[in-house]
């Protein structure tokens, strides 16, 4: 009963939260309807999200679009706090990480008869992993609206000092081992790493390089328990604690997170994806 008391008025406060500071929407004219789209993103990226509704208004002028952007790092907690007392946005933003946490709840609509119906739509237009990560039980549920490769950004400046040539094709994880090795500094001898070589590695990335499943085909089994799955994971903890190229998670703390930041002082390089270019652009690499 008090379990269930505390749960009743965190989503109290939550309602009241979202009344507080959800701005309200104006009074809207005769045959127009509000949509509410909920995602999250650096600023540059909220103005895309801006730019994309202003231009889906003017080609739909009966339809306003209530952009809705909570801090990133409390995203999905809030939507499923919103889901929950039923205030959630119309529209929202997932990565493939949380999807099937919502889709197994039923949360979301299927989009799979709006696909066979529409005739502007095809599949083949999209990467058919994208479409099948977003698929469950056989129904389309979601689009990707952006997808890309982790790539490898390096600090020159490192590299020139270390007398290491560049990274190019050739290089492979043995190789990048071998070569960033030079790039970790203890540069005030009090024998604390001060400079690693690299920025945190996912371990899912990892995974999806090597093919490794996680869970069985029907995931009702978690199979990381498996002889290439150790492999992933015991190369990951050589790399943080034996060889010591990247910082351990209780570390990354004193140094920060941002790739951006990183790769232009406390980091030789890192792997990153298209979402973070906005910061690069800041700095000096």
């Amino acid at each position: 009963m008090k379990f269930l008391k505390i749960t009743l008025f965190l989503i109290a406060v939550a309602i009241l939260g979202w009344w507080l500071f959800t701005p309200r929407s104006e009074s809207l004219p005769e045959g127009v309807v509000q949509i509410s789209f909920g995602s999250f993103g650096s600023p540059q990226q909220v103005d895309v999200y801006r730019e994309i509704i202003r231009r889906f208004e003017e080609e739909n002028p009966n339809i306003r679009v209530d952009l809705r952007t909570p801090s990133s790092g409390a995203y999905f907690q809030k939507l499923k706090t919103e889901m929950a007392a039923r205030i959630a946005p119309d529209v929202t933003w997932v990565d493939v990480s949380a999807f099937y946490s919502f889709a197994d709840k039923n949360v979301f609509r299927p989009l799979e008869e709006f696909a066979r119906n529409d005739p502007e739509f095809h599949r083949e237009d999209y990467f058919e992993g994208i479409i099948q990560a977003f698929t469950h039980e056989g129904e389309l549920y979601a689009l990707p609206k952006s997808c890309g490769s982790m790539v490898l950004f390096y600090n020159q400046d490192h590299f020139d000092e270390a007398g290491i040539p560049y990274p190019d094709e050739t290089w492979t994880w043995d190789r990048m081992v071998e070569e960033c090795a030079k790039l970790t500094r203890d540069t005030d001898g009090d024998g604390r790493v001060d400079r690693y070589a690299l920025a945190p590695l996912d371990l899912l990335d990892l995974l999806a390089q090597y093919e490794v499943p996680i869970l069985s085909p029907n995931r009702d089994e978690c199979v990381l328990d498996s002889p290439e799955a150790f492999r992933v994971c015991k190369f990951l903890r050589d790399l943080t604690f034996e060889a010591r190229l990247i910082p351990s998670a209780a570390q990354i703390g004193g140094f920060g997170v941002s790739s951006g930041a990183a790769t232009g002082g406390g980091r030789g390089g890192a792997s990153i994806g298209i979402f973070d270019l906005f910061t690069l652009e800041k700095v000096s690499m």
